[in-house]
């Protein structure tokens, strides 16, 4: 991205765009499909002069986000709002699942389920990674059912940059919580492709 593109610690999201179009990287290489992804989460900037802010504001009073902010946006952000609490959910799963496997109470196990769906319990439980605990997290008992949501929902707020704060208070770039969010929202993203190419 050249000075003309880009000034300071802010760009335009059309910028950006135009930035990864001008650069010839096309089929995009993963990391630039995702950086395209993102800024159009965001919508169209307002302005298009060099140095404009990508956005003037999130909100009144809240700082400007700048390019880094972008890059570290975790992936769940660029995912349609009613594709969120899926991923919400199996946030809280990943981040539990030392806990799950630990859990003797069937009855609490079989609560769990019905609150999580069996699909998405199933899909927590295959994936082989373990990720270290979001300290906020570390010493609560495993949830169940409204707490569920609510803690997955504090993971993957967590997971946004510190830039965020002034609107979504908890957010604060956690490398733990982007670690379990960034994971769930590739799960989401697969179990979609694959009830997609089932459906077919």
């Amino acid at each position: 991205m050249t000075g003309d593109t880009m000034m300071g610690d802010a760009v335009t999201g059309e910028a950006v765009m135009e930035a990864v179009i001008e650069s010839g990287a096309l089929p995009l290489s993963p990391p630039r499909a995702r950086l395209a992804e993102t800024v159009a989460s965001f919508g169209s900037a307002a302005y298009r002069n060099r140095g404009a802010r990508f956005l003037a504001r999130v909100n009144a009073g809240e700082r400007p986000v700048s390019f880094n902010n972008i890059r570290r946006m975790p992936r769940w952000w660029s995912l349609p709002e009613d594709e969120r609490a899926p991923v919400a959910t199996l946030a809280m799963l990943l981040h539990y699942r030392g806990k799950i496997d630990q859990e003797l109470d069937g009855n609490r196990l079989r609560a769990l389920v019905m609150t999580t769906g069996e699909a998405l319990f199933d899909l927590a439980c295959g994936c082989d990674d373990h990720f270290a605990p979001v300290e906020a997290l570390a010493d609560q008992p495993l949830p169940i059912g409204a707490e569920v949501q609510r803690t997955g929902w504090l993971i993957l707020h967590k997971a946004l940059p510190g830039a965020f704060a002034h609107n979504i208070p908890d957010a604060c770039g956690d490398r733990a919580a982007l670690a379990i969010a960034d994971e769930a929202a590739m799960l989401w993203r697969r179990h979609r492709a694959h009830e997609a190419e089932a459906a077919a």
